[in-house]
């Protein structure tokens, strides 16, 4: 059985602050004919979200802790795919989140997060790895920032508009425990197995709300990824690490109809 309680307080009509405490849980299962325990969960956190300045300015600030019991973990042992239960794990962190509207049109958005995973007990092959293991294409810090406008409608009804992201992710490592030789226990491998972190911003400008018969249309321009960062999404010790690299800079044109 899950539960969910909220308590929350609204000191004016602009600021409301809340506790929460929730409970849940990811079934086990079978893979590689190895069965897994399923995976349990209880959740705290408080926030405030608040307004000010006629709506100017919104905030939303939360902190969280998250106390895990047999957290699934996926690992790789001698070119096999394992599921494990990693024991006990608790999760800490906070995240702010702030949108400002300066003048009319114009919307200056961003937040930023930071998670931190620690092992309370993590057994693999009957050796508690606690001290070693962490959580694999997981960051401590997130980021976003963007900048959006919409320009004045024309006497069509149309409007032009912009926006500029950029997203932030801090260094991560591709698996759950260091990689080893062995036959001399070296990590050889750990200057690849850690990612370093990056920034990707894309872009858009295009023209909205174009009459088009009894529809409105959209043309716009984009770009993704427009610093052509090169970075790995997913890496694996099968054999070797082997890693995959995701799309670099790519360009397009998208046409909407909105009937």
């Amino acid at each position: 059985m899950n539960y969910t309680g909220i308590v929350t307080y609204r000191p004016t009509q602009q600021i409301t602050s809340y506790a929460k405490i929730a409970s849940g849980y990811v079934a086990g299962g079978i893979l590689s004919g190895i069965p897994y325990k399923p995976e349990t969960l209880v959740s705290y956190e408080v926030g405030i979200k608040a307004q000010f300045l006629n709506n100017r300015i919104r905030l939303n600030t939360a902190a969280f802790y998250s106390d895990y019991k047999d957290l699934q973990t996926q690992n790789f042992i001698n070119g096999r795919q394992f599921f494990d239960n990693a024991g006990k794990a608790d999760i800490r962190g906070f995240e702010v989140e702030a949108d400002v509207t300066p003048v009319r049109g114009l919307v200056l958005s961003g937040n930023v997060g930071y998670a931190d995973l620690r092992y309370k007990s993590f057994i693999l092959n009957g050796i508690d790895i606690a001290d070693i293991a962490r959580t694999p294409y997981t960051s401590k810090w997130t980021g976003r920032a963007s900048v959006q406008y919409d320009a004045p409608d024309f006497s069509n009804g149309s409007h032009v508009f912009g926006r500029i992201e950029g997203r932030y992710r801090s260094a991560y490592y591709l698996t759950s425990t260091p990689i080893q030789n062995v036959v001399t226990g070296q990590n050889v491998l750990e200057d690849y197995n850690h990612r370093p972190g990056y920034w990707l911003v894309d872009g858009r400008l295009g023209l909205a709300d174009m009459m088009v018969g009894g529809a409105k249309a959209s043309l716009s321009a984009f770009g993704q990824n427009l610093l052509n960062k090169q970075y790995v999404a997913f890496g694996a010790p099968v054999l070797s690490l082997v890693g995959t690299y995701e799309r670099g800079r790519t360009y397009g044109v998208e046409l909407g109809i909105v009937f």
